[in-house]
């Protein structure tokens, strides 16, 4: 196998980004390419150095990779294990970007990594040298929005849904409403960032709590139309029985908790609206403030909010992946209740 253009001008980025990391605490003694018989080409160390510090000489055998996702990662643990019955030295991955869960997982499974952003952790014969750059941080969240785009949240949010279910991809596709090859290239990436595992035809996920935690990390509640109302039934079951006949609506925050999983008390009324916004403004007798409301009324920016919705005592609330989503980063002790709704009745 020869390899290609891109390959050898990466892994000439790579050796440059080793180098200009070790410089700064290790002497680089020799710097060589890996030499491999011509089958070998992506399972053999990519090049080998040989570092010096305090009179004391070090190997390290990298790799250099065109992703730093876990699913990446765990291949080239695998690699790295079996160089250890023939070679000697410190497995090291080098790729464009090494993501916080690439990082931990190269922490756990004792390997070292640099990428092209910045970010940098080595741990080997009592040296430590650790860096996270800003360039990679800000990377990282370009990544992650891409991944929990609206449309592939739809899929996320049929997944989570049904954490234990075997799906395949034509009832994951319907379900969750999107089209099959959307949903392939949804799965695809979760699989690639160790979120699932594709197992004869079939589709697990394998860590939805942490999935839940990485979408709820990037979502905002307040990122939304929020139109603010004064509403004369200052008491709050006042302003729920005026909702008891209404439809296309949707409690959330405080108010959906308060019947859910009750912890903090909150006097204000969240409500997600779908249409018939007129109706409910003459039911609920409301008046338009720009401060001092107490009934807020939310347009979604994504319908997938009114989603698994459910009715508790005459009331329609969002769903709890929904729930906890909106709470999660909402100020006035959000991210407590969210945390309480998670321990009391979700799942995952």
């Amino acid at each position: 196998m020869v390899k290609s253009e891109k390959y050898l001008a990466m892994e000439n980025d790579a050796k440059t980004a080793l180098e200009g990391v070790l410089a700064e605490l290790l002497e680089i003694r020799r710097v060589q390419a890996f030499d491999k018989p011509s089958g070998n080409i992506g399972w053999d160390p990519d090049m080998v150095l040989t570092v010096r510090q305090a009179g004391k000489q070090y190997t390290l055998l990298v790799m250099v990779k065109s992703s730093g996702t876990p699913g990446a990662i765990a291949e080239f643990a695998g690699k790295a294990k079996a160089w250890g019955t023939r070679l000697s030295g410190y497995p090291v991955l080098v790729a464009p970007l090494i993501s916080s869960r690439g990082r931990e997982l190269c922490k756990t499974l004792g390997l070292g990594f640099v990428d092209l952003s910045g970010n940098v952790f080595l741990k080997f014969n009592g040296i430590l040298i650790e860096k996270w750059g800003k360039e990679g941080v800000a990377r990282e969240k370009r990544l992650q929005k891409h991944l929990f785009s609206a449309k592939a949240t739809w899929v996320i949010r049929r997944l989570l849904s049904e954490p234990e279910r075997k799906w395949k991809f034509e009832e994951l596709s319907t379900k969750a409403d999107v089209s099959i090859g959307q949903a392939y290239k949804v799965v695809n990436k979760l699989v690639s960032e160790g979120y699932l595992e594709k197992e004869r035809g079939s589709i697990n996920l394998l860590r939805p709590g942490e999935l839940l935690d990485a979408w709820a990390e990037i979502y905002r509640f307040d990122g939304q139309e929020i139109s603010g109302y004064y509403c004369p039934l200052k008491d709050q079951d006042e302003i729920f029985k005026g909702l008891k006949s209404m439809q296309n609506y949707a409690l959330t925050l405080g108010s959906a908790a308060s019947l859910i999983a009750p912890f903090v008390r909150s006097t204000d009324v969240f409500i997600y609206v779908k249409n018939d916004i007129d109706k409910l403004i003459d039911a609920l007798n409301l008046k338009p403030v720009e401060f001092g409301g107490n009934v807020y009324l939310v347009k979604p920016r994504d319908l997938a909010v009114f989603a698994d919705a459910q009715t508790i005592n005459g009331l329609i609330t969002v769903s709890n992946i929904q729930l906890y989503l909106d709470l999660y980063n909402y100020p006035m002790r959000g991210r407590e209740q969210a945390e309480h709704l998670r321990e009391q009745v979700m799942g995952v």
